[in-house]
């Protein structure tokens, strides 16, 4: 297993380390980093007042969470279902169910979300109506996650990628009906309410899944029932656009101090475990079952599973890829 040393100014614990990596092997080929504290970089708070770990991109775009969401023409809740309702506490919000999902698209004149840091807070209040494992999940670089073909006019509801940018193989495509399982196109950073983290790559809707990467399981994790936690995903382009590099950030105690607890790469060897991938091999599309997803998608998505939870200080942020 090769262990990343690239660091933001933080140090490495060999304790950490050595205890990280003996309760919590690798599944596949990861890139793993132990439990490593974010340093004071300088770099300023963002409006809420979190620290960002890496700046904004120079001109880039930035999102958050409005005190009244529905107002926002970014805002985009998946379906009508998918209540994010204002609490009694200002800024602050209730969702609940079986995977709702929490959409930031990408109205005209805004850039689509490539290189990113997402964040949020969570507050969980109980399980809730669902089949998975209570949890959260942070992810970007596609569109809707279903099965309904749909004209191609409809993508990122009708509004078209900025010119130059980098996004599906084909698109823009032409008129007709599109496969829009193809349009699922992601990676995943998840925090399950026992403390576990992991990573997930998407190629289609559903049998473009690959093997979760970097599973780990969080030494002295709290219950995080009735208090804040905080959960950033950083997903980032490198090697001349190549390649995709992952971090997973928790904020533990909602005291500001974030350590990383999970990296991962994917340089071509996150292989889909059906080679058929919903036939997205087929154009417009042309994906291998072992795609590097290293374009933008117009939706960045907050996802919760069977939780009853409060949010708050969700954000997205353009940050630049890696060399």
């Amino acid at each position: 297993m090769r262990i990343s040393r690239r660091t933001i100014g933080g140090w490495v614990a060999a304790a950490a380390l050595a205890a990280l990596l003996a309760c919590s092997p690798s599944e596949s080929k990861a890139t793993t980093l132990p439990t490593e504290k974010a340093a004071a970089s300088g770099i300023a708070a963002d409006r809420f007042g979190v620290r960002k770990l890496y700046p904004t991109v120079a001109g880039g775009r930035e999102w958050f969470l409005s005190p009244t969401p529905a107002t926002d023409p970014a805002w985009r809740p998946e379906s009508r279902s998918d209540v994010f309702a204002a609490t009694s506490e200002p800024g602050v919000f209730h969702a609940a169910g079986t995977g709702p999902r929490f959409s930031v698209r990408s109205p005209a004149g805004t850039a689509w979300w490539r290189n990113v840091e997402m964040t949020g807070y969570m507050r969980y209040r109980g399980p809730a109506a669902g089949e998975l494992r209570p949890h959260w999940e942070w992810y970007t670089r596609g569109e809707r996650h279903t099965a309904q073909a749909t004209d191609s006019t409809q993508i990122n509801d009708g509004v078209v990628a900025p010119p130059g940018t980098a996004t599906w193989p084909g698109y823009p495509f032409a008129s007709g009906a599109l496969n829009q399982r193809c349009l699922a196109t992601s990676y995943h950073a998840n925090l399950y309410v026992d403390g576990e983290v992991h990573f997930e790559k998407e190629i289609s809707w559903t049998q473009g899944y690959g093997e979760v990467r970097s599973k780990v399981q969080l030494p002295g994790f709290r219950d995080p029932a009735d208090r804040w936690v905080g959960f950033k995903f950083v997903l980032r382009n490198e090697a001349a656009n190549r390649f995709v590099a992952l971090e997973a950030w928790v904020d533990a105690d909602a005291t500001g101090d974030w350590v990383r607890v999970a990296t991962a790469e994917d340089r071509g060897d996150w292989i889909a475990r059906e080679p058929r991938i919903d036939g997205c091999g087929d154009p417009p599309f042309a994906y291998t079952p072992a795609q590097v997803l290293t374009w933008a998608g117009p939706w960045a998505t907050f996802r919760t599973d069977s939780t009853s939870a409060d949010y708050k200080w969700l954000s997205v942020r353009e940050i630049a890829s890696l060399p």
